[in-house]
């Protein structure tokens, strides 16, 4: 918690005419967005974080290093750690009641990777969680029914757009237990994975999880070269909602697929 608080605090104090402020106007995130998913900036400084949690909470390096927020130099001794998250855009990662489990960053020009996300640590396992469902649950139980996205700004666009049960794979596939995790709230999905080949592989993927765990599954497959986001940026969120209205049963395609892909090879 103390970790998003610096990043939060980092970002506000970057001036309108910054680059992490310039990429947030492209990205239309408002003040009202950044605050309610914690959105934070890490400085480009090689131990920034480091050292403000030293004097703030006096971890020590070890625990910072365990916690996934610090890396040690290889071959180094002693002294040699440094921030993990540098130059980079912040999530806070959390599990199902809200609590801080871990980061991902993401860089604001070119440079790679796109997105760094924190090790597994005590608290974090990767796969066992899903970005923004501590803020989607109720939504989900209501209306009996969960969208799946892969990205977190696909995620945060729809919220912003008033459709709240919504949740991001975070840009893996999905695994059995993030399947077990959902069935709490409903067993109504619809997968509105990216529209090029990756994204519709990790969404048969997803299904064959998702079916496993006795899900009913639809798919919304969006026109070529959109993703949630820059759908619903362009088109609206009412015409996003409409196209999920329509969206059909994942395993009338996927039946079409199999028998494609069969024919193809007699």
């Amino acid at each position: 918690q103390e970790a998003a608080e610096y990043f939060v605090h980092r970002l506000q104090q970057q001036g309108d005419d910054s680059p992490v402020r310039q990429y947030l106007k492209r990205r239309h995130l408002d003040a009202k967005t950044l605050a309610s998913y914690q959105i934070g900036w890490a400085l480009p400084a090689w131990r920034g974080l480091l050292t403000h949690l030293e004097r703030k909470v006096q971890s020590s390096r070890a625990d910072l290093e365990k916690a996934g927020l610090v890396v040690q130099k290889q071959g180094s001794q002693g002294d040699g750690f440094y921030d993990r998250f540098r130059g980079r855009l912040m999530f806070p990662l959390k599990d199902v009641h809200g609590k801080i489990i871990a980061f991902a960053g993401r860089v604001i020009d070119q440079g790679e990777p796109k997105y760094l996300n924190s090790p597994e640590t005590p608290l974090y396992k990767k796969g066992r969680h899903l970005f923004g469902l501590d803020q989607a649950r109720e939504a989900i139980r209501k209306e009996d029914g969960v969208l799946i996205t892969e990205g977190y700004f696909d995620q945060i666009r729809c919220v912003q757009h008033g459709i709240r049960n919504v949740v991001a794979s975070c840009g893996t596939a999905l695994t059995p237990a993030q399947g077990e995790l959902l069935k709490r709230f409903t067993r109504n999905v619809t997968l509105v994975f990216d529209s090029d080949s990756a994204g519709q592989s990790a969404a048969r993927r997803g299904f064959e999880v998702l079916l496993e765990q006795g899900m009913q599954v639809k798919i919304l497959v969006l026109p070529p070269g959109h993703d949630p986001d820059s759908f619903i940026l362009q088109e609206g969120g009412e015409e996003f909602l409409r196209q999920i209205e329509i969206a059909r049963p994942y395993i009338e395609s996927y039946i079409m697929n199999v028998a494609e892909t069969d024919n193809l090879g007699t």
